[in-house]
């Protein structure tokens, strides 16, 4: 009994989410931002290391293969019919074409579903009170509390943060969650531009989990049968 409790110890810490292996990069808009051009847009995602990504950019209400969203406690959508602000889209805040995605924060946190992304990026606009930003279940803080976050003005572009998975890591959750919810208001941002990079190599952990579980029970097979 005690060598198998060992072996699901191991295997629960092997396979629980490596804070570590998350790493935020940011960029500060008014730097890496000079137009919508498709020249201009290809500088951008150079600048913002994001260079063949998936790109959304919310100029209709179907989501790209890959990515789904929604309040947390609602299954995950690739169509924003229905989601956010009511009159989306809005013109304020873009990162890319016309157009972005306004999300209010007071109907719950928002959920940015990925499958099992390397890199993720997300472009965020108009926070005007305390917004987390949780990866994975993570709370990496206060994005105002980020790197190159920069509020020039209201309704306007603020930071674009790039979120990589190292060591064999994916991304398959981003929440935002505005520290007024609970009856006490909230708070609504702009998303542009979200970017992300399918992972097309299993998590090393995954690997190490079913070869750890496969030799814990053959071990205490053959100890029965001795």
């Amino acid at each position: 009994m005690k060598f198998i409790i060992t072996c699901f110890l191991s295997l629960f810490i092997l396979l629980s989410p490596a804070y570590s292996d998350l790493v935020i990069t940011s960029f500060d808009p008014t730097v890496v931002f000079s137009g919508t051009g498709a020249s201009e847009q290809a500088d951008m995602d150079a600048a913002l290391g994001i260079t063949g990504y998936t790109i959304e950019d919310f100029e209709d209400s179907t989501l790209v293969d890959g990515f789904k969203f929604g309040p947390e406690g609602v299954t995950p959508s690739s169509d924003t019919t229905g989601l956010g602000n009511p009159n989306n889209p809005f013109t304020q805040a873009v990162w890319d074409g016309n157009v972005s995605f306004l999300f209010d924060s007071q109907i719950g946190p928002s959920v940015f579903q990925f499958n099992n992304a390397a890199s993720v990026g997300i472009g965020v606009g108009d926070i005007e009170t305390n917004i987390r930003m949780f990866v994975n279940g993570n709370d990496f803080g206060l994005i105002r509390d980020f790197l190159n976050y920069n509020r020039t003005s209201d309704n306007n572009r603020e930071i674009y943060i790039r979120v990589d998975a190292n060591s064999g890591d994916v991304i398959n959750t981003v929440t935002f969650v505005s520290d007024l919810q609970g009856g006490n208001g909230g708070d609504g941002l702009f998303i542009d531009h979200v970017a992300f990079l399918e992972s097309s190599v299993p998590e090393p952990s995954t690997w190490l989990g079913l070869i750890l579980a496969s030799l814990c029970f053959w071990v205490k097979r053959k100890s029965l049968s001795v």
